[in-house]
């Protein structure tokens, strides 16, 4: 490979890393306004007057996000940590195969379905409580 091929394969390398540190700094804020606005709504529903309409309105919010999170905005991110992958294997760089190896797709997505599956019960529970 020629100097220049590794020069604008380092060039692409360091754009797909900002691509990554930016899809995951999306996800973060979604994740953790989400949230805190479906908590949000569980509290309010818990001193209503119409309850269960309140608390079915947060688990529709939880879902909605949970699709934009997982169906989207996380399919970015992965797509922007496989160029990155394929990029460090021509130009002899690990950082991205490393964090792969210490978390790797399958563990992200059972930590993310947690996330918002837990999420999901303490709607369905509370449901349940103020019925």
């Amino acid at each position: 490979m020629s100097e220049q091929e590794k020069q604008m394969y380092f060039e692409e390398y360091k754009l797909a890393i900002e691509t990554q540190m930016h899809f995951n700094e999306l996800l973060l804020k979604l994740r953790s306004f989400g949230i805190t606005a479906v908590i949000a709504i569980f509290g309010y529903a818990v001193q209503s007057t119409k309850p269960q309409i309140i608390i079915a309105c947060g688990i529709a919010l939880l879902i909605v996000l949970a699709c934009v999170d997982l169906g989207y905005f996380f399919q970015l991110l992965l797509g922007a940590v496989e160029r990155s992958t394929t990029i460090e294997e021509k130009i002899s760089v690990n950082l991205t195969g490393a964090i792969n190896q210490r978390v790797c797709k399958a563990k992200a997505w059972w930590v993310l379905i947690g996330f918002y599956v837990f999420v999901l019960i303490i709607g369905i529970i509370l449901l349940f409580i103020i019925a």
